[in-house]
């Protein structure tokens, strides 16, 4: 879906959503948490917003693909304090061609870390706002928004950062020191060439781009697989009007395990196209 597309999209669902939360459930529940319950002088603690989405429903990745618009959190934080960006957990396709979303059912956990200063005094109550706006979909789209408290005891000292995010889907990581990707480009296609060990037993790979323009976001993603080396070959953009010349994102690979289903695992990639 276009810009241009998108913000009729969401104006029209705003002029409607006071008459359609009336008529239906938000769908979506969400909650402020911090693991680790306290502050300290120059800590670093983690902030967690839980979503809880009923069955059926969903709502978006920081690029939301064809359809839908990015979840977004807005911090109200007191003076000297500063927030890091999200730690999206890895987001799954959602849809059906030709409109194919990114985004997250049933339980998502958006994490952001929160930079404590050295002048917090123990004993003190410190007071954290979100303000949390998302888009929920099934058949019907209902725009969401809530504001969200919590207040944290100033102590002497805090353990490590810890969240919630490892029991649900975690954040991308770095990929492995011996992985290589890089990526070219042709007339309609840009192509990942990755190479690494867990290729070998990875049942599929998948590229979800930062920026929405880039690719097809419901055309095939087709890989071709050779030992310990992949291509992926991603169908460009309708939309592009020049070739990128980065592209960034995140790689997810699937690995067949003894669970109900197979383990999903993910690298952030940001490469230069050749």
């Amino acid at each position: 879906m276009t810009s241009a597309a998108r913000v009729t999209l969401v104006l029209g669902l705003l002029l409607l959503s006071t008459a359609s939360l009336r008529a239906e459930e938000s769908h979506v529940r969400a909650q402020l948490v911090c693991p680790g319950g306290a502050v300290a002088p120059g800590s670093v603690v983690a902030l967690n917003v839980v979503f809880d989405i009923d069955p059926h429903w969903h709502i978006y990745w920081r690029n939301p693909g064809d359809a839908g618009t990015a979840t977004e959190i807005a911090w109200t934080l007191p003076e000297g304090y500063a927030i890091d960006s999200i730690a999206w957990p890895l987001p799954h396709m959602l849809g059906e061609p030709p409109e194919v979303s990114y985004g997250y059912e049933n339980r998502v956990v958006l994490t952001a870390f929160l930079r404590v200063p050295q002048t917090v005094k123990p004993g003190e109550t410190v007071e954290i706002g979100a303000r949390v706006d998302w888009l929920v979909c099934n058949e019907i789209c209902i725009p969401g928004r809530d504001t969200l408290h919590l207040q944290l005891p100033a102590r002497a000292q805090v353990g490590m950062p810890g969240t919630l995010s490892g029991i649900y889907d975690a954040p991308p990581g770095p990929l492995g020191s011996s992985d290589e990707v890089r990526a070219t480009a042709s007339e309609s296609s840009y192509t990942l060439h990755v190479n690494a060990r867990w290729v070998q037993g990875a049942a599929s790979i998948e590229f979800y781009p930062y920026e929405e323009a880039t690719i097809d976001h419901s055309a095939p993603q087709e890989m071709v697989r050779a030992s310990t080396e992949a291509t992926l070959t991603l169908r460009r953009s309708p939309f592009a009007t020049s070739t990128a010349t980065r592209l960034r994102g995140v790689l997810v690979w699937t690995i067949p395990s003894s669970a109900s289903s197979p383990a999903r695992v993910g690298a952030e990639i940001d490469v230069p196209v050749q």
